[in-house]
């Protein structure tokens, strides 16, 4: 392989989406971990869905969409995508993430009614990263920057889950983590992957 081949090879994979999405969560969930004390998993195949990362608390489980993009982010709250602006001369639509988040949120509290935690609260959560510009017109109430939703997360003082609920909860979690690979492969049919350039 060609040095220059290898370079632009390396260029693509540092920008990939996995890449770039990988980063965001995880500092996502580093900072819910280490400012709020949330147990946090990342990346869970449940029902359909996979889901960028579950945050599990004394008082609820928030299910949290993660994006992680640089640019401006505009539409309407409720429209069905939203665009994501670039540059003036590089955008592209996204899928509403408050949609995408409902499927992953009731494939959450079906699990929770099958293994016996059906009295927790299960919350939707949007984080996008710091650096970008969201201007959405009547933008969803669970809709945050990381760092706008650290500081005006506030700990709920009722708790249905004691510390070891929390750990047990957290386990349960832990057991979706990691899937084969046929798995995968089964969740990228069901989400219409193949074919997408």
């Amino acid at each position: 392989m060609l040095k220059e081949e290898r370079e632009e090879l390396e260029r693509l994979y540092d920008n990939s989406p996995d890449v770039i999405g990988g980063f965001g969560e995880a500092l996502t969930a580093s900072t819910l971990r280490s400012n709020l004390r949330m147990s946090v998993v990342r990346s869970l195949y449940i029902g359909r869905s996979q889901i960028d990362m579950v945050a599990v608390t004394p008082s609820c489980v928030y299910v949290i969409e993660n994006k992680n993009y640089h640019g401006v982010v505009s539409g309407h709250g409720s429209s069905v995508y939203w665009n994501v602006n670039y540059t003036p001369y590089r955008t592209h639509k996204l899928y509403n993430p408050v949609m995408q988040n409902a499927r992953h949120v009731s494939d959450v509290t079906e699990l929770l009614k099958l293994t016996g935690y059906s009295s927790i609260p299960v919350h939707s959560l949007v984080i996008f990263n710091d650096l970008v510009e969201l201007r959405l017109i009547e933008m969803p109430r669970q809709v945050f920057k990381l760092r706008d939703f650290v500081d005006s997360y506030e700990e709920p003082t009722v708790s249905v889950l004691d510390d070891d609920s929390v750990n047990a909860l957290t386990d349960l979690f832990c057991k979706f983590r990691d899937c084969s690979d046929e798995v995968r492969l089964a969740h990228l049919k069901r989400v219409g992957y193949w074919g997408r350039s």
